[in-house]
């Protein structure tokens, strides 16, 4: 979300959550006076433990901020390592990788720039409901382990953040199936797209940001992330690991003037091999780029860079490989827009689109010639630890009178520009104009947990939220100090805690000062804690420099009412066909009475005719080009719309597909006959059960 999204949003928390009158607005009455009035002298930093059930002050031996700083040997004497903490054995490796499509109907709200627009939908309350489909929402998962019960489990999750409830639900399911060791060998992160869903914070301030919770959603979503792992370690067979890089500087731009300019090469690469036949299994990549590009005006849901990226790398290979994107430490660097290439009578494609699949050919082109030199090894050590970070003003360190917020606040000195380097700083700003979150219930998160990782001689180190490049260089060169070489950043990974700066960064403003949920000091709070996690799972001896928050409880119980899709008006039929004869700068359209998106979206697939008959246009690696991938869109158009009740509607869905692409690639579709087939289900009304169909529509030839 940038500044130019805000105005909105602000005008819309404005309303609930007045910081600057004591009148009580009547969305403050609904939501909960704040515990903390701006004008009100904060609580002593050594108050005592918030009597609401917060966690307690860290002890001062293991409270220091700088995670590296020496532990009191008086603290070292007393300590006592708990044996799981230290890494086992190296034992053979396997590996297990699994894909699922999220249960993300057209139609949902996305998550990311604010209630602005107007698109009614039955999935979207207070946000514009998407209209449409630049690519399909999926959950990724790849298992690692080295000896019984010894595995880290990476989940990769399309969407803007990932919150730490949303990862107990996931924990306590997966806990019944494969024991209590889950909680610490899971890390699950997301692509941070702002065209995903949102509805999925239980908390009532909340829908403000996110649009109001939706129940059912929720658990359709966990069932389906949960069904993605079970997957993966359904999947696990003896495997060999390694770990390499590739490098590249065209994949993000410094888009924060105020440090200075800013770049990180270095793009990690997991790279996973079947013992059985020596065949690539999954590739699991790693880089610092804020993935958004598609924009709000768009009302699609889309993948967005790591899509791209992910599906760019995956078509070149000869043969299925899974392919994973997760991000790092990537609050000020913006998506790159590398130079395309001269494709000649290109169909007319949106800009959006095309730069996706642009920093996909890019990623494409390094990631594969990195990889024959990545050398992998058929045994060694996996290994993971969880710690939980407490977070309130008075840990964090606040005195009398900073940030009197008892449950955080966001959008400190929004509305206004950074200071860019060799620009004078801004006038102080007021810690008091800040957004208040205005109880507990709908408080920034009160802990986060940090996870940290071995797959061999590779160090993963998960981040919450969005830190900048310089947090995340400050964990890694703390830990190579500490003798270990290789250290990679997770970031959006098991909480979201909103943008971390360094405090004296964060003092130049801007956006992503701005969306601290704590202010100016967390970013060096949460760095210097996550630290202090790092190297006390490199020395087990070593305490954590904080103490540890409690679990927190499942959420729910959550058992939604089951939502009935709305009926269809007429059965499945195609309406608009494909025009007899296409050019290569032809955009091919066509359009079918379908379902409720609530029953799925639709899939449509492009097949080319052969001697007997027609058979699908695929990737080198044998995947059937779709409209889940970036080749083609979607468009659903209700009638009657939904601005109008009705008990049953037409939903016409409309598949749009260049012949010939601006980025070059995708299906080759120069020269032969070809028809588009569209599959999905529908209820239609008057008929007891919903049913699959299949629409192939007419061949169209292409010179």
């Amino acid at each position: 979300m940038r500044l130019r999204h805000l105005l909105p949003l602000l005008a819309a928390l404005s309303s609930a959550c007045d910081d600057g009158g004591s009148a009580e607005s009547p969305a403050d009455a609904a939501l909960g006076t704040p515990d903390a009035s701006p004008d009100a002298a904060p609580p002593s930093p050594d108050a005592s433990p918030d009597p609401d059930g917060g966690p307690p002050p860290a002890d001062a031996a293991l409270d220091a901020a700088d995670g590296d700083a020496a532990v009191p040997d008086a603290a070292v004497d007393a300590f006592v390592p708990d044996p799981a903490w230290f890494p086992p054995a190296a034992a053979p490796f396997r590996a297990g990788a699994a894909t699922r499509r999220l249960p993300v109907p057209v139609g949902i709200g996305t998550s990311g720039f604010g209630p602005r627009g107007s698109s009614k939908t039955p999935y979207a309350e207070a946000y514009p409901g998407t209209v449409g489909m630049h690519t399909q929402p999926d959950v990724k998962a790849v298992v690692v382990e080295a000896g019984e019960g010894n595995r880290v489990v990476f989940v990769r999750l399309d969407a803007i953040g990932v919150s730490a409830a949303m990862r107990r639900s996931l924990v306590a399911r997966l806990e019944a199936r494969y024991g209590a060791d889950v909680d610490r060998q899971l890390i699950i992160a997301a692509t941070h797209t702002h065209a995903g869903p949102g509805r999925l914070i239980d908390k009532p301030l909340w829908h403000l940001i996110q649009d109001r919770f939706f129940p059912e959603f929720y658990v359709r979503m966990v069932d389906t992330i949960e069904e993605a792992v079970v997957a993966a370690f359904d999947d696990l067979e003896p495997a060999r690991i390694g770990n390499g890089a590739a490098s590249t500087t065209a994949l993000h731009n410094d888009r924060r003037c105020a440090n200075p300019v800013e770049t990180e090469p270095e793009l990690p690469i997991l790279k996973v091999e079947r013992v059985a036949d020596g065949s690539l299994k999954a590739v699991v990549l790693f880089h610092a780029v804020h993935p958004t590009i598609v924009g709000i005006e768009r009302l699609m849901l889309s993948k967005d860079v790591a899509g791209g990226i992910e599906s760019k790398v995956a078509e070149r290979f000869d043969r299925p490989v899974t392919v994973v994107f997760f991000n790092g430490a990537a609050a000020d660097m913006g998506p790159g827009s590398p130079p395309l290439p001269a494709v000649e009578g290109a169909a007319a494609w949106p800009d959006d689109f095309t730069r996706i699949e642009n920093l996909g050919n890019v990623a494409a082109d390094v990631v594969h010639a990195a990889l024959p030199a990545i050398a992998t090894e058929a045994e060694g050590v996996v290994h993971a630890r969880i710690a939980r970070l407490p977070i309130d003003r008075e840990l964090i360190g606040y005195g009398a009178g900073e940030f009197p917020h008892q449950n955080g606040a966001v959008y400190c000195g929004a509305g206004s520009e950074e200071a860019c380097v060799g620009e004078p700083l801004p006038p102080p700003r007021s810690l008091t104009s800040c957004i208040p979150f205005p109880d507990r219930a709908s408080s920034a998160p009160r802990q986060t947990p940090v996870s940290a990782a071995r797959v061999g001689e590779r160090v993963f180190m998960t981040t919450p939220g969005e830190f900048s490049i310089e947090l995340g260089r400050r964990i890694r060169t703390a830990l190579h100090e500490a003798g270990q070489a290789d250290v990679v950043i997770v970031g959006y990974a098991q909480e979201y805690t909103g943008y971390s700066l360094p405090e004296d960064d964060w003092w130049r403003g801007g956006y992503e000062a701005s969306g601290a949920l704590w202010g100016p000091k967390q970013g060096d709070y949460l760095t210097g804690h996550i630290i202090g996690a790092g190297l006390s799972f490199l020395d087990p001896t070593r305490p954590l420099t904080f103490r540890e928050a409690p679990v927190e409880p499942e959420p729910g119980p959550y058992a939604p009412e089951p939502r009935a899709a709305l009926r269809s008006t007429a059965p499945p039929a195609i309406v608009a066909d494909a025009p007899a004869s296409a050019g290569p700068d032809t955009v091919v359209e066509m359009t079918w009475e379908g379902g409720d998106p609530w029953l799925g979206n639709p899939v449509v697939t492009i097949e080319r005719q052969v001697d007997d008959g027609f058979a699908p246009v695929t990737t080198a690696a044998g995947a059937p080009f779709d409209s889940d991938g970036y080749a083609m869109t979607l468009e659903l158009s209700p009638d009657p719309p939904y601005t109008e009740e009705a008990e049953s509607r037409r939903f016409r869905w409309t598949v749009k597909l260049p012949v010939r692409r601006p980025a070059g690639g995708g299906p080759a579709l120069d020269g032969g006959t070809f028809r588009l087939v569209a599959r999905g289900r529908a209820h239609v009304a008057g008929e007891a059960e919903p049913v699959d169909y299949a629409l192939p529509g007419a061949a169209f030839s292409v010179p």
